[in-house]
Order: structure tokens, then sequence, then C-alpha cells
């Protein structure tokens, strides 16, 4: 007749804690639920007295409840003194004999890591049953491999996938490939020359500015609104700047704003002619983030704007020592050339 503890682990889909656990699998073995049952001495008593009667014959199986004992057992607590099994039936006697199997079993698992760091249990020899190694150490590693695995993909989704703001970004970048309007730098942005002239209305690369806008036009996302305030600033006609400025004080105003948008803040500023803001605005920036390079270029420039020549000759020496992009260097590199005097009094 087919017992309840034959009929689990020749499925290979519910291996669980006893695969672990290093258990040879057999097709009479009871699955890690009835094992875990029978431990915890919850199982009726007729189902109690087969597992017993299958452990007594299966050292593999008894590894497993080792394996119990060795994760619960207390300091310098032993089994015979559990109060919970004093006064016990039979059944109980039946029990305590077959802990104390298991703890031969760990005994000699000790022995074996001792001797040679891990062992294989290969119990009785039949063709149907493996075995794993039960070394800590390497059960650890393993799973740790398995969740790096499990993850290295997960991140690599998340960062390529598409959405309207990268998108967006991606399209505001070509639209500033040749040229910038703008002397501060807008953050996330790839290096291009400044040109002088303004942008206006009928200029044909404001196409390019409008595609960028179409894509993050659903406001409801901080996201999409920053990504929008870099568009305005980086098309910079008529009311752009203020616009953006309005986007980018509804986010530092909640007082969990990046060093991107309190830099991009100070872009806004200093196109408005806002220069003691500006210079305020890069100086959050860089104390949240102190290796901000393009907060610290800004920065220069709006306290050149100042006529604060002595600290905008020594943010853009900074700026140059610190920062690998050529262009970008030289850049500043002209600009700190061009300073002469020293800086205007106080007012």
């Amino acid at each position: 007749m087919k017992t309840h503890v034959e009929a689990c682990s020749i499925n290979q889909e519910n291996w669980g804690i006893s695969k672990i656990m290093g258990a040879a699998l057999h097709q009479q073995c009871p699955n890690e639920s009835e094992l875990l049952a029978f431990y915890e001495r919850s199982l009726s008593a007729w189902k109690r007295t087969r597992v017993e009667k299958h452990l007594g014959e299966c050292e593999s199986c008894r590894e497993s409840i080792a394996m119990m004992v060795l994760l619960n057992r207390v300091e310098n607590q032993t089994w015979g003194q559990d109060p919970r099994l004093t006064g016990e039936d039979v059944i109980q006697t039946q029990l305590g004999r077959i802990v104390a199997m298991a703890g031969d079993d760990e005994v000699r698992r000790g022995e074996a890591q001792q001797a040679g760091g891990y062992r294989w249990f290969l119990p009785g020899g039949s063709k149907n049953r493996f075995a794993i190694p039960l070394s800590m150490p390497l059960m650890l590693a393993a799973t740790a491999m398995f969740f790096i695995l499990l993850a290295v993909p997960v991140v690599f989704w998340m960062q390529s996938r598409t959405t309207p703001s990268r998108e967006a970004m991606q399209a505001l970048a070509l639209a500033v490939t040749k040229e910038r309007r703008n002397q501060p730098i807008i953050a996330g942005l790839p290096y291009s020359p400044y040109t002088a002239t303004r942008g206006t209305v009928d200029r044909g690369d404001n196409l390019m500015f409008d595609r960028a806008a179409n894509k993050v036009v659903d406001s409801s996302s901080v996201e999409n609104r920053l990504v929008r305030a870099k568009i305005l600033l980086a098309r910079d006609i008529g009311g752009d700047p203020q616009q953006a400025l309005e986007l980018l004080n509804q986010e530092s105003s909640t007082g969990k704003a990046s060093a991107d948008v309190w830099n991009d803040k100070g872009v806004a500023e200093f196109e408005l002619g806002k220069y003691e803001e500006a210079i305020a605005s890069f100086t959050v920036a860089l104390e949240l983030s102190p290796a901000f390079r393009e907060a610290l270029f800004n920065r220069a420039l709006s306290e050149e704007a100042r006529a604060l020549n002595d600290a905008a000759r020594a943010d853009f020496q900074r700026f140059i020592n610190t920062n690998p992009e050529v262009n970008w260097r030289q850049e500043a590199e002209r600009r700190l050339a061009g300073l002469s005097g020293p800086s205007a009094p106080a007012r």
C-alpha cells in the first residue's frame, strides 16, 4: 500500500530545504514539509510512526533532521534536557532515539568538515539517489551567486528600458550637438560650444527641441517635469527660462531636490540675470555633490558676471584641475585667461 511518506520527493518541483541540506532524495523519502512537521511533533500518531520507521533505515533523512537540530539548538542545551520531552509516551521515547541518531550524524559531519572542509554524502549507493555538499560557506556563496546572477538582467533591463523622459533627453542631446545657447552647463547634456546668439522662433533646429518636448507632455511625472525644464533652458526662447525656473522651484521647495535640480535652477536664474541667486543655487548643488563639476563651472560663470574675479578664478582653476573632458577644460582655460583685475569691491 502506498503510504503518505512515499509520495513527495520523486517530484523534483517540490525539492526545497531537503535538497539544500544535502538529503539524498528517494521515492521512499518524506518531503521537506513532512520532515519539518515530524521535527516539530505536529504529525498525527500514525504518520509519525511511519516517519520514525523510515528514519531508522535512512541515513540521508536523518541528516536532514540533524540539520534542523543544528539550526535550532540553543547553546549549552541538549535535547535530553528539553522539558517538552519529559513525561511523554513511548512515541516520544522513540523520537528521542531518532534525535540521538541525528546527533551522531551531526558529529560525523563536523569531523568530516574539520578533516576536509566539507563532505559528500552518498548513502546507500542507490542509483536513484544523489547528494550535494553540506559546507555552509559553500551553500551561502552559491546562494549569493544565484541572487547576483538573477539581479544582473533585472538591473540591465531597468537601465536600458525606454521611458518618455529618457527619449526626450536623447532628442535634446541631438538638438544641442552643434551648439549650446546657454553659457552655463545644463546637467546631463554633452559638451557643445557656446554661441552668443540666442534662439529665435523661426530657427529650423527648434524642431528638435519641439520633438524632445513632445515626449514629456505628461506633467504628472516629476521626472518629466524636470526634463521639460532642461528642454526650456536649452531652447532659451522668450519666456523659456522663467517657465523652467517655475518648474524647478516646485521641486526645490520640497527639500528633496537633487544636485541636478539645484544646478538647473541656477542655470535658469543665470539666464534671467539673477546672478546672486544663481551663485546660491550652484553652491547648494556643490554641497549635495562636491564633485559636481557642472555646478562648479556654472558658479564660476556667475561669479564672473558679478565681477567676483578672485572667486571665479578659484572655481575655474578647480574645475580645470578636476575635469577630464578636454573640451570643457579648454573652455574653462579660455575664460580663466580672460579674467583680469581683482574682484569688484563688495556692495
